[in-house]
């Protein structure tokens, strides 16, 4: 049920900057394409059924790349422990 969306569900995080709002409105976004491709297909449109399920993995990846280019408002900065080994201090 979830196959090949998995990184989407990253691309999205990435996207919205480690921001909930900007993350689920980019998922919003990607759910309405996914969903509209269903819509498109049952109007009886000429427009190939694989291209149209293509249509929101290749908007994420436009979208993931404008982002990257600093396109959107915001600096795209991680978390700075992003990678970095957690180790729990001591209460000592």
């Amino acid at each position: 049920m979830t196959g090949g969306r998995g990184w989407v569900a990253v691309a999205l995080v990435i996207f919205g900057n480690w921001k909930p709002g900007r993350a689920a409105l980019g998922a919003l976004l990607f759910g309405t394409l996914y969903a509209l491709d269903s819509t498109i297909q049952a109007r009886g449109t000429l427009i190939p059924t694989q291209f149209l399920q293509m249509l929101p993995y290749l908007l994420t990846i436009v979208l993931l790349a404008l982002s990257r280019l600093g396109v959107f408002k915001g600096s795209l900065g991680a978390p700075a422990a992003l990678g970095q080994p957690y180790s729990r201090e001591s209460k000592e």
